[in-house]
């Protein structure tokens, strides 16, 4: 009687394993076909989301374009001392009279006087002033309007340039400029500015001095400097000014 049952079992046994290797094969099929969707659904999602930031980054320059933040500036013709003194000291703003910053008034400002190049029957004026800076440095981008930098960094100064800028036009933190007492300013000739990403890539190099501040300038990416030429978008001179 036993000897029975047990040749029962064993012939139960191989069907079962027939039975289990189908119901495998099937779940490894429908696997198959769900990672598929899925990873179509992940390509459709990154394709998405590459499209979002392309039209974020059109629109941010849409908005900079048209909502450009134009401070109250005037210029004078340096003198005949100045001339000497300051002759290769283009868009230098450290160590330079009138350079501070005011963060104890209800409407902050940043008082800003350089020396610059005027060509002929043309000027170099502001055309708008963009914060870069990260939560441990304080900085800003001064654009000038679209003369060639290389061209009149060839010359020696002419002129001083002397504006006013609102810290709240600007977004800088009052709280943080009040601490630090140190303001990063790079002066810039705006060809190349409202490229997509330019202005990213002046955030990652302040971002990268962590909470030192140093004169170092931020270099446009390579890429886009041989698009422009060798040398000419590179204008910018990055300079530390103190206030209170």
């Amino acid at each position: 009687m036993k000897t029975k049952v047990l040749k029962w079992n064993l012939l139960i046994f191989p069907i079962f394993l027939i039975f289990g290797c189908n119901d495998c094969s099937d779940c490894n099929k429908k696997l198959k076909e769900r990672n598929t969707e899925l990873s179509n659904l992940e390509k459709g999602f990154n394709k998405s989301q590459i499209e979002l930031e392309d039209v974020k980054k059109r629109l941010f320059n849409i908005s900079r374009t048209s909502n450009k933040y134009v401070p109250k500036q005037s210029q004078r013709e340096l003198t005949t001392e100045e001339k000497i003194t300051f002759k290769d000291r283009h868009f230098d703003t450290e160590g330079i009279s009138g350079n501070s910053f005011d963060t104890n008034m209800n409407d902050g400002e940043i008082y800003l006087n350089f020396p610059i190049y005027n060509p002929p029957n043309k000027t170099n004026e502001i055309v708008d002033v963009l914060n870069v800076s990260t939560k441990d440095i304080n900085a800003i981008v001064v654009l000038l309007n679209k003369l060639d930098g290389a061209i009149t960094r060839k010359y020696d100064t002419s002129h001083f340039l002397t504006t006013t800028i609102e810290i709240d036009k600007v977004g800088l933190c009052k709280l943080n400029l009040a601490k630090h007492k140190k303001l990063k300013v790079y002066v810039f000739h705006d060809d190349a500015f409202y490229i997509d990403g330019l202005l990213n890539d002046f955030k990652g190099c302040v971002a990268a001095m962590g909470t030192t501040y140093d004169s170092n300038p931020c270099g446009l990416p390579l890429a886009l400097t041989s698009l422009f030429g060798e040398k000419k978008p590179r204008e910018q001179e990055g300079d530390i000014i103190i206030g209170g």
